[in-house]
């Protein structure tokens, strides 16, 4: 952010080449969760990663957990909860035509 700030500056141009020239995002940048099904254990109960979640993009259900990336706030709780199913990605590009192309969800078993 300081970089783009400093380079208007200097060189009088306030925007990027972006998207036609990739932006790199800064060493632990976190744009996203991005839940891993493989990681959740169907036996146990998924309501830690419901109550991590502070404006409540994971809901879970006895059947399935749903992460809507259209709640989150990218404040990378959920990543903190024990067992890693979910992880913070620097994927920052979450543009789509339907809101419901940003809901994952996940059904036990």
């Amino acid at each position: 952010m300081l970089g783009w700030f400093y380079r208007g500056l200097t060189s009088r141009r306030v925007t990027t080449r972006y998207p036609i020239v990739p932006e790199s995002m800064p060493e632990g940048f976190r744009a996203r969760p991005v839940v891993h099904p493989e990681r959740l254990d169907p036996e146990a109960s998924w309501e830690p990663y419901a109550r991590a979640c502070l404006p409540g993009a994971i809901q879970v259900t006895e059947e399935e957990l749903t992460l809507d990336l259209g709640r989150c706030i990218c404040c990378g709780l959920c990543a903190q909860v024990p067992g890693g199913a979910f992880t913070m990605e620097p994927d920052f590009e979450l543009a789509v035509r339907n809101c419901q192309d940003l809901v994952t969800v996940v059904r036990r078993g």
